[in-house]
């Protein structure tokens, strides 16, 4: 959601500057700076934002630049009347009035603001400009997506890695189960222990603690979460609801599992998808 955005054009021989700024939010919040020329343009800019942005802080500034004059003029009767009461002054005083044309133009009415500009007439135009600045910064901002999208991929690889290591270690699973049993059965000086109580207690841990089941599934969401992110371009919502979904497998697998080679994958995983969904929050 973040960019930035600068762009100059005329409106009716006047310069006009737009700059635009967004900053990650989750709402759409726009914000503009206008001057009062114009004021009257509000309502289109918003809507031209809320078409090209859907989520986002926006912050859009606009300056007019005077080409040809600066929009002030001389109030010739008050300067008299300053000039002719400073002569009065003087006179009443005994000294000599030493006014200078800078200390005029100080006091108040001398100098009053000129014709305010009409940019009534120039409303598409004015759309057009608006337009054109928010054209560079949806660029800018895909870039920025782009950018993000990789990184996010790449936390999804780091994940997807654990979980192939992890399913490697996954046989113990059934061997570790096996040797606990028998070693109880030992130390219960249960000898020569009926084989087929001891694979009936391996079957029943193994259907508590197996974890085929959550790497089947992990295996599904990381193709899902990839088929979203090449599909949608408005799958922000999706994706943190699959990597809820991945999470919860890999505290499934964490709290399951008995074998230390796969608990200590379980950190660097949470880690990337915390990461992961940190950086859903920031696109549109």
């Amino acid at each position: 959601m973040t960019g930035f955005a600068a762009f100059e054009g005329e409106l009716g021989g006047v310069k006009v500057s737009i700059e635009i700024k967004g900053y990650n939010s989750r709402y759409l919040d726009i914000y503009l700076a206008l001057p009062e020329e114009c004021a009257q343009f509000e309502f289109d800019i918003r809507r031209l934002i809320a078409q090209s942005c859907r989520r986002g802080k926006i912050e859009l500034g606009l300056r007019v630049f005077e080409k040809d004059s600066i929009p002030l003029k001389l109030n010739k009767a008050a300067l008299k009347t300053y000039v002719k009461l400073a002569a009065e002054a003087a006179g009443e005083a005994g000294i000599e009035s030493k006014l200078c044309v800078c200390d005029l133009l100080r006091f108040e009415g001398v100098l009053e603001a000129g014709a305010r500009l009409d940019f009534s007439k120039y409303r598409p135009e004015f759309e057009t400009l608006v337009l054109n600045t928010l054209a560079v910064f949806t660029k800018e901002r895909e870039k920025e997506g782009k950018r993000t999208e990789a990184h996010i991929i790449s936390l999804l690889s780091q994940i997807e890695e654990a979980k192939s290591r992890i399913a490697v270690y996954a046989p113990l699973v059934e061997e570790r189960i096996k040797t606990n049993i028998e070693k109880r059965f030992l130390e219960l000086k249960i000898e020569g222990a009926d084989e087929n109580r001891i694979l009936a207690e391996t079957a029943f841990l193994l259907m508590k603690f197996t974890i085929a089941e959550e790497l089947s599934r992990l295996e599904s969401h990381f193709d899902e979460f990839r088929s979203e992110v090449a599909a949608n371009e408005t799958s922000g919502k999706k994706l943190d609801f699959l990597c809820q979904e991945i999470g919860r497998e890999v505290n499934t697998i964490a709290s399951k599992t008995p074998v230390y080679e796969v608990s200590r994958f379980i950190v660097p995983m949470k880690e990337a998808i915390e990461n992961i969904r940190e950086q859903l929050r920031n696109i549109e």
